[in-house]
């Protein structure tokens, strides 16, 4: 009985991000006290509703904590995740990754000996979702490397364009949580130019556990505006 931690990806057909999603569930959860879980919104064996309520049943959990692993807030989070836990019975949503204070000091820190920067993103239809990323982007100039973003599905030839343009060193940042098509797509590009590397995705290794601590932590609950079902904050 108690509070379960629900870790919700996007989800891909590629296996290479299931394997990753676990490893990254096994990590948060040698930090929590609560038991964590995972799932995905798309291409699961079951729709995230049957996952969800399989997590329920077998934590026997009161307080459900779903932490949404996409970079911004747009339609799946703010629409698609929320309708399909509506039956699930009381949960709380934290901020999505991107909204995160943490972010920007785990890229910065990637980017240490690297003149300029390129964030890739593979970008949401809805505008105001960009938001969070130019404002990583002007945080990251502001510390001196000059930094662009590409939003892969607005403009899906400006990685290459940038890449051509703009001579190395410097190093392209892939906002992705685990590897995948565009990812691997990505890396490709980056080899034919000469100084320039590529990072990798966000979600390997431990690099996420200070954003998904920040998420968690209490303060960070409060400012959540997300809605659920009892209307109130948990204290994770």
């Amino acid at each position: 009985m108690g509070r379960t931690i629900f870790l919700c990806a996007h989800g891909s057909p590629d296996p290479r991000a299931a394997v990753q999603l676990s490893q990254l569930t096994t990590l948060v959860q040698g930090q929590s006290a609560h038991p964590v879980r995972s799932g995905v919104l798309e291409a699961g064996e079951l729709s995230l509703t049957a996952q969800v309520q399989q997590v329920i049943a077998e934590t026997q959990c009161t307080e459900l904590v779903v932490v949404p692993l996409f970079l911004v807030p747009g339609n799946h989070v703010e629409r698609d995740l929320p309708e399909a836990l509506a039956v699930v019975g009381p949960w709380v949503q934290t901020r999505t990754i991107g909204e995160s204070r943490a972010l920007v000091e785990i890229l910065a820190s990637q980017a240490t000996d690297q003149a300029q920067l390129i964030l890739f993103v593979h970008g949401s239809r809805r505008i105001a979702a960009q938001t969070p990323i130019l404002k990583l982007q002007a945080q990251l100039s502001e510390r001196g490397w000059p930094t662009q973003t590409v939003f892969h599905q607005q403009d899906p030839h400006r990685l290459p364009q940038l890449l051509a343009q703009a001579r190395g060193p410097g190093l392209v940042l892939p906002l992705f949580l685990f590897t995948g098509g565009l990812t691997d797509w990505a890396a490709e590009q980056v080899q034919a130019y000469p100084g320039w590397t590529i990072a990798p995705p966000l979600g390997l290794g431990k690099t996420l556990l200070p954003v998904l601590t920040e998420l968690l932590a209490p303060d960070r609950m409060d400012e959540s505006p997300r809605a659920w079902e009892n209307g109130d904050v948990l204290e994770v």
